[in-house]
């Protein structure tokens, strides 16, 4: 019939989509009938919904250790082609530069909100809240306990003291010196915490330049001034406080918020909230930066290296709490 030969003669002359290859991996992406049918079928994604899927893959890239050079393969690339036909993977200079400071900053923020968690078994929990529970929680909590008799109770908290002083650091002495919660309280003697001051005081500026005279007045300056503001605050009893004993504020997160008004003090505060309490961390992370900083990865700046480490750390914490594991290949059958 003639509308049976006009359908024959249009499908005759229809064009096969251009871009089309075929045979080795280096090619460009191959497109079929189909994709180009999906390309249009398909609601196309908001921008931020592209950005989503971006930083998805380069977290990947950044917590697996794979080499920034296979965002270029062939067949990861076609993969993403043939579920999104038309998506744009980032390159290897967006990898090692734009969504590395990115993901960094988001990695950080999180890890931030996280300092303040009560669990003082992880090693996201200030240093300021294990100085307080070696001081203060542990040792009531262990009078407290009825069915231990006196010399038992004595004995106990001379094992947890002992604990204390080898795991004591300046870190727990600066952080219950700078949280607002504790406003030193935790120091047992007038020289334990003039020993903290000064330690605080005479802070250098990195690890290279030397403290100054100047440099000791104004975190001298600043640490009387935030003193007095903790006293004041302590004193209200108003929702500033509670908001940080209740956990809806970190200690780490006042002082990247409000705590301008001691610049010094608070370049040294954030250092200090931002440390793990415990050394397990840091233990990890010696074997994990030859995990980073492979042969194949040896051309990395330090700062590349140090921002891959961070994200790598902190961005697996959350697997490490709900019990996920992805350090190893290994199946183990659980039936």
């Amino acid at each position: 019939s003639t509308k049976r030969q006009k359908q024959a003669k249009a499908l005759s002359s229809m064009k096969v989509p251009t871009g089309i290859s075929f045979g080795h991996p280096s090619a460009a992406p191959v497109k079929t009938l189909q994709e180009s049918m999906r390309r249009y079928a398909l609601p196309k994604l908001s921008q931020v919904d592209l950005e989503a899927i971006k930083k998805d893959v380069v977290i990947h890239f950044y917590i697996t250790g794979t080499s920034f050079h296979r965002v270029d393969q062939f067949h990861l690339k076609r993969a993403f082609q043939r579920a999104r036909p038309g998506i744009v993977l980032p390159n290897r200079q967006a990898l090692a530069k734009k969504y590395l400071d990115i993901c960094y900053h988001e990695v950080e923020e999180e890890t931030d909100r996280r300092l303040g968690a009560p669990d003082t078994q992880v090693d996201r929990v200030p240093v300021s809240e294990v100085f307080d529970a070696f001081v203060h929680q542990l040792p009531h909590a262990i009078g407290d306990i009825w069915s231990l008799n006196l010399h038992e109770s004595k004995y106990i908290v001379a094992a947890v003291k002992a604990r204390w002083d080898f795991v004591y650091s300046d870190a727990h002495g600066m952080g219950s010196l700078l949280d607002l919660q504790f406003v030193d309280s935790g120091f047992d003697s007038m020289e334990f915490k003039e020993d903290v001051v000064d330690f605080v005081v005479n802070y250098p500026p990195s690890d290279t330049a030397p403290s100054t005279n100047s440099r000791r007045d104004a975190l001298s300056r600043d640490l009387k001034e935030f003193q007095k503001y903790c006293l004041k605050l302590h004193s209200a009893k108003g929702w500033r406080l509670e908001e940080l004993k209740s956990k809806k504020k970190t200690v780490a997160k006042f002082w990247v918020l409000d705590g301008q008004a001691w610049p010094l003090l608070r370049e040294l505060a954030l250092r200090v909230f931002n440390l793990v309490a415990s050394s397990a961390a840091s233990e990890r992370n010696f074997s994990m930066h030859g995990f980073i900083q492979s042969k194949k990865r040896n051309r990395l700046s330090p700062s590349t290296v140090t921002k891959l480490m961070y994200i790598k750390t902190n961005y697996n914490l959350e697997d490490e709490v709900g019990g996920k594991d992805y350090s190893s290949d290994e199946y183990t059958n659980s039936e």
